[in-house]
């Protein structure tokens, strides 16, 4: 890890690993690490070099809108792994599940830029249990983003599908008031010779992340959710991803139908709170920037 001081107009230093893109890219905060990178959100040159001229007038939404996210990675067969995911995503990107991915703008020697999510919340930051609203939005989201990857980009998976690696977009919410979810991290993805490769692997997580969810034993089913446990439960021959989508979208109706948004909301009041604390942290590394009074 290398130390990099921000530009002048900047009161924060914040460590920057080697290889960070500094002639093409201002880190404005630290998004996250992991074993193998970190990830920066931050501005390209040109804009933040035009933001700065404009700082009396910038405003944290449009601040945030031109925001990217740079991983810089500590190994480059990693960055190979995850360049090819996300490329062969961007191919796919006029299918309605490309949203539901990490989608890149930009790459280099050790490096990949995507679109950002900030400010960002993990699945696993949640205190459990949450409504089954939510829980049934998160395994719907898995769902469909594995789905994707199998069927459109060529028989891939995720490979590290847990927790840390479905972020909540709560600036962007559906038609019930549920926050989008994005899936991110594909260094180790992976493409497989058959559906049942990629659902051993789907199954694993999905149970994993119901058990978390739900706080209840690995693989013990969740009450009432019959036709939803026996795909998760059942070998790939019995099973398919448009099964479980269906079956997962049948009781996520029947709940919300009985359901007012209001009371909805309400349960996930916690989502709401997490990310206005997150919100205030980034205006704060924009003041920090030199980008906002």
């Amino acid at each position: 890890m290398a130390s990099y001081q921000m530009d002048a107009q900047g009161i924060s230093t914040m460590y920057i690993m080697e290889g960070f893109p500094v002639n093409k890219y201002q880190p404005i905060a630290m998004a996250g690490t992991g074993n193998f990178a970190g990830v920066y959100f931050s501005l390209t040159r040109e804009n933040y070099r035009a933001f700065l001229k404009t700082k009396a007038t910038n405003n944290f939404n449009e601040l945030r809108s031109k925001l990217v996210a740079v991983k810089v990675y500590a190994e480059l067969s990693v960055k190979g792994t995850e360049l090819a995911a996300l490329q062969a995503i961007q191919v796919n990107a006029c299918n309605d599940m490309h949203s539901s991915l990490a989608s890149i703008t930009d790459h280099g020697h050790n490096w990949v830029a995507t679109r950002a999510i900030a400010p960002a919340m993990t699945v696993l930051s949640l205190d459990y249990p949450i409504p089954d609203e939510m829980v049934l939005h998160i395994l719907l989201g898995m769902s469909k983003a594995c789905r994707f990857l199998y069927e459109a980009c060529s028989g891939r998976t995720h490979g590290d599908l847990h927790g840390n690696n479905v972020l909540i977009d709560a600036s962007t919410r559906n038609g019930h008031g549920l926050p989008r979810l994005v899936v991110i991290d594909l260094d180790q993805s992976k493409p497989v010779a058959s559906f049942n490769e990629a659902w051993v692997d789907f199954r694993l997580y999905a149970r994993l992340m119901l058990s978390s969810l739900t706080d209840s034993r690995y693989g013990s089913p969740v009450e009432d959710w019959d036709e939803i446990n026996a795909y998760i439960s059942n070998e790939a021959h019995l099973s398919s991803f448009e099964g479980l989508i269906s079956a997962i979208e049948a009781r996520m109706a029947e709940i919300l139908a009985g359901r007012s948004p209001e009371k909805l909301h309400s349960e996930l009041t916690q989502v709401w709170d997490m990310a206005a604390g997150k919100e205030a942290a980034l205006q704060l590394a924009f003041c920090q920037a030199g980008l906002m009074g």
